[in-house]
């Protein structure tokens, strides 16, 4: 059992520093692309196991985009699940990958109970700015009904806006589409 000084209850866990979008403005874009790997997703788990105390756990997936290595939040979890440690998570995502996620899965094995995710502007704008791999069209209709299915999972979403000089107008009109 930790000592009281020892007990650290929250983690940012970078599963993987790939990204399935294309954002100009990313700080991220020419950091190796690195996946974590179970190897060291066990060796998080022993450190977590080791420093917890009797605390519930706050877990912060964080990455690139974390969803592009969902398998290790769910092997994360499942190790923490085993070992009965208490823990919720929070997110930051663009968002777009959840229509692949079982919301269920977020629910009772993630214990999302907060996500921040970043829209550029409406459809148009939106989409133009993410230039998602693939060269995905529906990138903003797929994200904005991944959001309707996370609320409706009881997530929490906090939406992040970026500014630039070519959308800082639309982003008005985003907020009026986000509001109604």
């Amino acid at each position: 059992t930790p000592k009281n000084k020892d007990i650290i209850n929250s983690y940012v866990i970078f599963t993987t520093m790939e990204c399935n979008a294309n954002c100009p403005y990313c700080y991220e874009k020419n950091a190796k692309k690195t996946i974590m790997t179970k190897t060291i997703a066990d060796d998080a788990v022993k450190f977590i196991i080791n420093h917890c105390g009797s605390s519930t756990v706050n877990l912060h997936w964080f990455g690139g985009e974390p969803l592009v290595n969902s398998s290790i939040i769910d092997y994360i979890c499942q190790r923490l699940e085993e070992k009965l440690i208490p823990y919720r998570s929070n997110m930051i995502s663009n968002g777009y990958l959840f229509n692949n996620i079982d919301m269920n899965k977020v629910q009772d094995l993630w214990k999302l109970k907060n996500i921040q995710i970043t829209l550029d502007g409406t459809e148009d704008e939106y989409n133009k700015i993410k230039a998602f791999n693939n060269h995905v069209n529906d990138g903003f209709k797929t994200v904005i009904s991944n959001m309707h299915s996370l609320l409706t999972a009881d997530v929490k979403i906090v939406v992040r806006m970026n500014q630039s000089y070519s959308n800082y107008e639309n982003l008005i009109e985003l907020a009026k589409y986000l509001y109604e």
